[in-house]
């Protein structure tokens, strides 16, 4: 895949739609900062006071089944990125829609286990094993969102076959957004506005091209590439340092 080609086509596509591209990430952030008010709370109260122990009992519990239902939600995440690259703007509310679907929750549920296993082991042999394997399982996510009754053994299997040749070239993709995380940092999250729409769309963009490479092909509609002037957040172009097409500190 030609990965400039990918990163201008995400640019195109949140051009004039960053706060509708964002939305998904929003709604999070407020989902995160009602979690953490409850810890927020419970400080206020010693510690061997009734309100402290309700409060961190709520925290702990809100914070458990935040995490229990991550994937599913960065599957719904997935699922809202393929419709905007598609064109077709669904609403928020669908990053949530494996929550409350059980069937559907516990096939992504084991997949995100066994592969956070597989890729925990992995980390155990020097790193770039359970790097290899972390990315070889990493279009999982867009195969439930893609077809969200896929079982868990299905989605995992397709992921692999897909990315069978694409290690490195997904890496790399990956890594050339490395310079705009760091302006993320510099911003206080700020810039996540623009950096987590256009990594999505990015990324996206990539599995359905993936998608199309593997015999899986994507709806026709929407398989024209679209090219566009270069697009800097703060009003600039240039390059990110490991892309000569997109350059966040010039």
């Amino acid at each position: 895949m030609d990965r400039i080609q990918l990163k201008n086509d995400a640019k195109a596509d949140i051009r004039g739609k960053v706060w509708l591209a964002f939305q998904p990430f929003a709604v999070l952030l407020f989902v995160e900062y009602g979690i953490g008010l409850f810890s927020r709370i419970s400080a206020n109260y010693q510690p061997d006071s009734p309100a402290f122990i309700l409060f961190t009992v709520i925290y702990s519990v809100l914070t458990f089944l935040y995490g229990l239902f991550n994937f599913q939600i960065n599957v719904g995440i997935a699922k809202y990125f393929l419709s905007f690259t598609r064109g077709e703007y669904k609403h928020w509310v669908i990053i949530f829609d494996s929550i409350r679907n059980w069937k559907q929750f516990w096939n992504q549920f084991f997949a995100n286990l066994l592969i956070s296993l597989a890729t925990a082991v992995g980390m155990v042999f020097f790193i770039v094993p359970g790097v290899y394997v972390g990315i070889r399982f990493s279009q999982t996510l867009f195969v439930f969102a893609d077809n969200p009754d896929a079982k868990w053994k299905e989605a995992m299997k397709k992921s692999w076959s897909m990315m069978q040749g694409h290690v490195w070239e997904y890496f790399v993709l990956v890594i050339s957004f490395f310079g705009w995380w760091i302006v993320v940092g510099l911003t206080f999250g700020i810039a996540s506005i623009y950096v987590e729409p256009y990594f999505m769309c990015a990324v996206t963009r990539y599995y359905r091209s993936l998608s199309t490479v593997c015999g899986y092909d994507d709806d026709v509609r929407f398989t024209a590439h679209f090219t566009s002037p270069k697009v800097d957040p703060f009003g600039s172009s240039g390059d990110n340092p490991f892309d000569t097409d997109d350059d966040p500190f010039k």
